[in-house]
């Protein structure tokens, strides 16, 4: 179908939804620090690697500018969840980091304009536009209202912003020049392996030690971590199928801006559900309260970003 992109763009900021209130709740629970989320994440990332190993599918090596294009997004992909995590353990509000992580709707044309010559009519630009404006009041909630220092948390989600807007543009690159599973294994692989340069870049002298730490973290609880990065490896590959479809990064960039909403109507449902069973749990309590907190200036936003989507579609 030829829109047949824009239903698959949606799957992936639900997916990413439910993996993120995961995440919120490993982090109070089961993470140590940002390093154990970073490998558990990225080690999952080499699975479909699995597929050629065991000859389910072929692979067919790319052009050398290909092969370029599509390790530098699975690097720089890696690179931003080092960034979102970072922010993550200083203020475990998953829905308003994905909140801030829609700069990229702003961030792609321009990077595509910068580095790609990426033009766009003016009713896109109009979108981004308006997509913005609901970034900044999210902007002002965090600093003002929440009063978290811009350094712990804006600043890395900046930084997770700029890097996974790089590499979707550089997913896009990609695509363009060879198969879909060919770009997908290279990125994967690229991302597990930059998972763990970053780990040997913080122990340094430590890091077999410190591995065999995170193995036996993710062993033990290895059916959530299954879960969780299954689910968010269903919607990167969701994602990364939408941008070979997509006629332009931007358009998958804005559709995967409702992750928030998403975050607050999981965590909404999830809290009805505990009352109604008559459970009681205090960490996922709150966990889930602290990810609807604020929801009137995070719907505010979200809805900027739906008009945002009329506009871009």
């Amino acid at each position: 179908m030829e829109h047949s992109w824009l239903i698959i763009a949606f799957i992936a900021p639900f997916l990413w939804a439910l993996t993120a209130v995961l995440d919120s709740y490993f982090v109070v629970n089961w993470y140590r620090d940002k390093y154990d989320a970073i490998v558990v994440s990225g080690v999952f990332q080499s699975l479909p690697v699995l597929l050629v190993v065991f000859g389910i599918i072929p692979f067919t090596p790319p052009s050398p500018e290909v092969f370029f294009f599509a390790i530098s997004a699975g690097l720089v992909f890696i690179g931003s969840f080092y960034c979102y995590f970072t922010a993550l353990f200083n203020d475990n509000d998953s829905s308003l980091a994905q909140a801030f992580w829609n700069f990229t709707v702003p961030i792609v044309p321009f990077l595509a304009w910068l580095l790609f010559g990426e033009v766009l009519e003016f009713r896109h630009y109009v979108g981004v536009a308006i997509s913005f404006l609901g970034v900044l009041a999210l902007a002002f909630y965090q600093k003002v209202i929440r009063q978290v220092r811009l350094r712990h948390f804006s600043l890395p989600m900046m930084g997770a912003t700029v890097l996974f807007s790089l590499s979707m543009l550089f997913s896009k690159e990609a695509y363009s020049g060879a198969g879909f599973f060919d770009v997908l294994l290279i990125f994967c692989l690229s991302a597990s392996i930059g998972s763990l340069f970053i780990l040997a870049l913080r122990y340094r002298t430590g890091f077999f030690v410190r591995f065999q730490e995170i193995a036996s973290l993710a062993k033990k609880n290895f059916h959530w971590f299954i879960l969780s990065e299954g689910l968010y490896f269903i919607g990167t590959v969701t994602s990364q199928r939408a941008l070979s479809l997509a006629p332009s990064a931007t358009f998958v960039a804005v559709i995967e801006a409702l992750a928030p909403i998403f975050i607050m109507a999981i965590s909404m449902i999830m809290i009805w559900l505990y009352r109604v069973m008559h459970r009681q749990n205090r960490i996922v309590g709150q966990v889930l309260l602290k990810q609807i907190s604020g929801s009137g200036v995070k719907i505010f936003a979200t809805t900027c970003l739906v008009v945002a989507i009329v506009f871009v579609s």
